[in-house]
C-alpha cells in the first residue's frame, strides 16, 4: 500500500475514534467510589441511592447502545473496505482472478496424475496461462507458483482473445 494512502487511512481511523465514552466511564466510576463521602444533600437532590443507581444503570444502557452502534458502523466499513479490496483487484488481475488462481493450483497439483493424456492437457495450459515451461517437475512449478501467485496475471494470448470476442457475439 502506497505509504501516502496508509497515513491518510490511519489519520482517518484516528479521527473517527471516540475517546469519550472510555472518559465517561471513568468519571462515573470515580462518582460512584465517592459518592459515600459527599453531603447527604448531594444524594437527595438526585432522588437518594435508587436515583443514584438509576442514573448508572441509564449509563450502561447507552453506553451498551453505544458500542452496538460502533460495532454495525464499523462492520459497515469493514464490508465496504473488502468491497473496495476486491474491487481494486478486479481491476488490476482481472474480474475472475480468483478462479484463475484457483485454476492453476488444481493445476500444478493434477501434474502428478497417472493420465498422461490429462497430464499433457494441464501442462499446455499451465505453458499457455503462464508463460512458463517446468516439464513435469512439478515441484519446480510449486516454487513457482509460492514466488509468484501473489501478482499473477495470465499472459494474453491471440486466441484467448478471440474465442472471447467470439463468445460475447
Amino acid at each position: 500500500m502506497d505509504p501516502n494512502t496508509r497515513k491518510e487511512i490511519l489519520s482517518r481511523m484516528d479521527q473517527e475514534q471516540r475517546p469519550r465514552t472510555p472518559l465517561a466511564l471513568i468519571t462515573m466510576g470515580i462518582i460512584l467510589l465517592i459518592s459515600p463521602f459527599l453531603p447527604d444533600s448531594w444524594v437527595a437532590g438526585v432522588g437518594g441511592w435508587n436515583g443514584i443507581a438509576r442514573i448508572f444503570v441509564a449509563f450502561l444502557f447507552f453506553y451498551v447502545a453505544a458500542n452496538v452502534f460502533e460495532r454495525m458502523r464499523l462492520s459497515r466499513a469493514f464490508r465496504e473496505l473488502v468491497e473496495s479490496f476486491e474491487a481494486f483487484n478486479r481491476g488490476i488481475y482481472g474480474r475472475n482472478y480468483k478462479e484463475q488462481r484457483a485454476a492453476i493450483n488444481l493445476m500444478i497439483k493434477t501434474i502428478a496424475t497417472e493420465d498422461e493424456g490429462v497430464r499433457a492437457k494441464v501442462l499446455e495450459r499451465l505453458r499457455l496461462w503462464t508463460g512458463q515451461d517446468f516439464g513435469e517437475d512439478r515441484d519446480a512449478w510449486m516454487a513457482w507458483w509460492e514466488e509468484n501467485r501473489q501478482g499473477f496475471q495470465l499472459v494474453a494470448h491471440p486466441q484467448d482473445s478471440a474465442k472471447e470476442s467470439d463468445n460475447k457475439a
